[in-house]
């Protein structure tokens, strides 16, 4: 379902903090985790909160975007994937289309279309966006980055062919939106990095 986050910190993170008092990012992407738990569980009672689950997805979401500050953008951009492959899953292709090309444009923001890139570094120095993302901290932030991209652009070239439609998030240089980052790896293989480096 487009769940590209490092499981082991994602849990560690979601434990430490209590939900009510989670800032309004780290809730939308719990209550979008929330709902897909709900929409594939054989429980009832669960399935039936994804109105609820929902509600409170797309309100946090709503909130979270007005104000939104780098620490947020990898949770929002979950979120976004997230809420993608539940519309789509459920048949409502509007709400999906809507969601996918949001994700799609956090990415382009974001430039995670550029990790590494000469490119990026050569037209970096401008006015700081609100899009832009601090350094990352290690290699397993950094490989979460990278399969946000590439997750992302699965599912806009995936479903874009799908619907009969352009993709946003094609590569053309007189667009800027040329892509300009490693392929993605496993989670794993970016914690043996980290590991090494810790050595």
């Amino acid at each position: 379902v487009g769940f590209f986050m490092h499981g082991p910190r994602f849990l560690q993170r979601t434990s430490a903090s209590s939900h009510p008092t989670a800032p309004r990012h780290a809730r939308t992407l719990m209550n979008a985790v929330y709902l897909l738990g709900a929409y594939f569980s054989s429980d009832t009672g669960l399935q039936n909160l994804q109105g609820e689950l929902l509600a409170y997805t797309l309100q946090d979401l709503s909130a979270a975007l007005i104000d939104l500050t780098p620490p947020a953008i990898i949770d929002i951009l979950q979120a976004e994937v997230l809420l993608t492959y539940y519309f789509f899953s459920n048949n409502r292709t509007v709400e999906g289309v809507y969601h996918m090309d949001a994700a799609s444009a956090i990415v382009l923001a974001s430039r995670l279309h550029q990790i590494r890139s000469a490119r990026y570094s050569a037209i970096a120095g401008g006015t700081p966006s609100r899009y832009q993302l601090i350094p990352t901290a290690d290699p397993v932030e950094e490989g979460q980055r990278l399969n946000a991209f590439w997750t992302t652009f699965i599912l806009d070239r995936n479903w874009s062919m799908a619907l009969g439609r352009t993709p946003v998030l094609t590569d053309e240089e007189r667009k800027g939106t040329e892509i300009d980052s490693p392929w993605p790896r496993s989670i794993e293989t970016y914690e043996n990095v980290c590991s090494i480096y810790s050595i």
